[in-house]
């Protein structure tokens, strides 16, 4: 029944960009002839393109070849001649509830200035620069002040340890990193000390340490090396800022790289090309935000993941639309933080995740903190499959029963949205995650006879047929590893393995019914189930433990944690025991990779070369 009501609604919805005919048209287009339309409506270019696509070697390819652009332009100077320049380009509000508002007008200013510094610390183009910041104004200002000079930025979550960061930094290698003194999400968290661990533990060494000052404490500060960011934009007149050279890139220049360990032994950074990126990001963000001069959105995805750098950052700043960032991620705790960042500034499109519903579900029912929202008129979940009880409590509550609920399928590796519900164009299907939008080639494959399953309702691997503009190339330190991971030859063709298994419909509708490596998909963020292994085993009272993925179509992907222990212990540890591989996960991979259950065993079952059965274990778990 809801699912009618969601169909009813997305077919009312009056889009602003592109006409339910015009996507008609975009979906008739070829392959090549889409890159090219994508092109020349979704980038300004200093010079033009002279080929949309090529391959140069199967599976490897190149997007608007012999292009250059000035990223900058494209996301803020253009928009400094017309009425948007003072306009709001971002609303931060922080967790201790102050409020920061930056114009595209003044964004720009504050990016220019902080260039203006990188530049005269000796930041030249392709150089790296790690980001370790939390979700404040700054992270923004120093991704684009990276772009302006043709620096390659990455940014790393801020909840993740010293040890994992000084991995990271031995992997990318930058000349600079970026962090702060404090951090105010969830509990007051010194940062700055934990940057200071990992490069005591790091190899590499960076030239410098920029620190943002977020609450006014005294930080360690080691002299010549580490930096006030406030300082830097101090000393920097604007008028010396403002003569800084343009930088421009050719389209396979970077313009990001993004730390994942998921698919790989240890960490590796992923690069992605500066043109491809934006132009799909840009026309992404108008196919399926539909954007209007009034609109404000808000991505509850972290800036450092992939979904906030496509919606929260670059998609909304290259349309022109105003983009809220909230300090803190949402909690049980906090959850009423929620309609009131909702109400203050009129949100009407927001990106969330099912998880986060489920939350803020939970602490109505048991705190009653629901407020009426009136403003929302798109909603979009990516992620993970939703509930029903969920979905109908997030259509009563959230969309007061007036707009639909729609679902964005993106991966990291692609470096953005490839299959989506289309507002005011597509049929909502319960646990679909859509079509595939225009210019993306999916299909489903047989693992094992490595051919096209061409029948609806049929299981299969989930794979990408043709290259996607923003998809990542390479690595930071390997050309070759990168293709030689994703790209299989499956039935005399590259395609590039998703890693889900899903079926399709007649009407190709994509149901999403698993993963079938190592990985699990949560809240936008994909993890390999290894690296939560890896921090369980530090426990002291823990000998080895296992973990397995329950795929559930209704409720997404779960985690169940098998711990042998090191000696016999009594059952009344437990509990401290549990708290404490909590505790372990949260500090070394953050909140949404806490396992549903920790189950303590005496042994695990293991084949003869000692590989753990984890079919049997899942077998156990969906007995339990």
């Amino acid at each position: 029944m809801i699912q009618e009501k969601l169909s009813e609604l997305n077919e009312k919805y009056n889009r602003n960009q592109f006409s339910k005919e015009e996507i008609d048209k975009l979906f008739s287009y070829d392959f090549t002839k889409l890159i090219d339309y994508v092109g020349k409506n979704f980038i300004d270019w200093n010079n033009p393109y002279s080929e949309a696509f090529t391959y140069n070697n199967k599976p490897k390819y190149s997007f608007f070849s012999g292009g250059k652009l000035d990223p900058i332009y494209n996301i803020l100077g253009k928009h400094l001649n017309t009425n948007k320049k003072n306009k709001a380009a971002i609303i931060w509000r922080g967790t201790d509830f102050t409020e920061r508002i930056f114009t595209y007008q003044s964004l720009h200013f504050e990016m220019l200035k902080f260039a203006y510094s990188l530049k005269k610390l000796g930041l030249k183009k392709n150089d790296k620069v790690l980001i370790y910041l939390p979700n404040i104004p700054e992270t923004i200002i120093s991704m684009l002040a990276c772009l302006r000079i043709g620096a390659i930025h990455g940014l790393y979550h801020h909840s993740y340890s010293a040890d994992s960061l000084s991995e990271r930094i031995d992997n990318c290698k930058p000349e600079i990193i970026i962090t702060t003194d404090y951090s105010l999400t969830g509990t007051e968290v010194d940062i700055k000390s934990k940057v200071d661990e990992a490069l005591n533990k790091s190899n590499h060494k960076p030239k410098h340490v920029i620190v943002v000052e977020r609450i006014p404490k005294k930080t360690h500060m080691k002299p010549i090396r580490d930096l006030w960011y406030h300082d830097l934009l101090s000393d920097t007149d604007f008028s010396s800022a403002a003569s800084l050279e343009k930088v421009t890139l050719d389209s396979n220049d970077p313009i990001f790289f993004m730390i994942t360990p998921t698919n790989f032994s240890e960490p590796k950074g992923l690069l992605y090309d500066v043109a491809g990126f934006l132009a799909w990001t840009h026309f992404t963000y108008n196919l399926l935000f539909d954007p209007n001069d009034n609109d404000t959105i808000w991505n509850t995805s972290d800036i450092a993941w992939m979904n906030g750098h496509n919606f929260g950052v670059y998609g909304p700043l290259m349309s022109g639309s105003t983009t809220v960032i909230f300090e803190d991620a949402l909690t049980f705790e906090n959850a009423k933080r929620f309609y009131g960042i909702i109400e203050r500034y009129k949100v009407n499109k927001c990106y969330t995740t099912p998880r986060i519903m489920k939350t803020l579900m939970n602490a109505d029912m048991k705190k009653k903190i629901n407020s009426p929202i009136k403003s929302i008129e798109l909603l979009f979940l990516g992620g993970e499959a939703i509930e029903e009880d969920v979905l109908d409590w997030t259509f009563k509550k959230i969309v007061s029963k007036s707009a639909p609920i729609l679902n964005i399928y993106s991966q990291t590796e692609i470096g953005g949205a490839i299959v989506a519900q289309i507002p005011g164009y597509s049929l909502v299907k319960r646990n679909s995650i859509g079509q595939a939008l225009p210019g993306i080639q999916v299909g489903i494959y047989d693992g094992i006879t490595k051919t096209k399953i061409e029948y609806p309702q049929l299981r299969g691997i989930f794979m990408v047929e043709k290259p996607v503009m923003s998809m990542c190339k390479k690595l930071c330190n390997d050309d070759e590893l990168f293709i030689k991971t994703f790209w299989k030859g499956y039935d005399s063709n590259y395609v590039f393995r998703t890693g889900d298994s899903a079926y399709f419909d007649e009407e190709q509708n994509i149901f999403l019914t698993g993963r079938v490596d190592e990985v699990i998909h949560v809240a936008g963020k994909r993890v390999n189930i290894a690296q939560v292994e890896e921090a369980i085993n530090k426990n002291k009272f823990v000998k080895e433990s296992a973990i397995i993925i329950l795929n559930d179509e209704k409720k997404g992907d779960s985690m169940i944690a098998f711990c042998v222990l090191q000696k016999k212990i009594d059952e009344s540890l437990h509990k401290r025991i549990m708290d404490e591989i909590h505790e372990t996960i949260l500090e070394e991979l953050g909140e949404v990779v806490l396992p549903q259950e920790i189950k303590f065993v005496r042994v695990l079952p293991k084949g003869a070369d000692g590989t753990v059965l984890k079919d049997l274990l899942k077998e156990i778990a969906m007995q339990m």
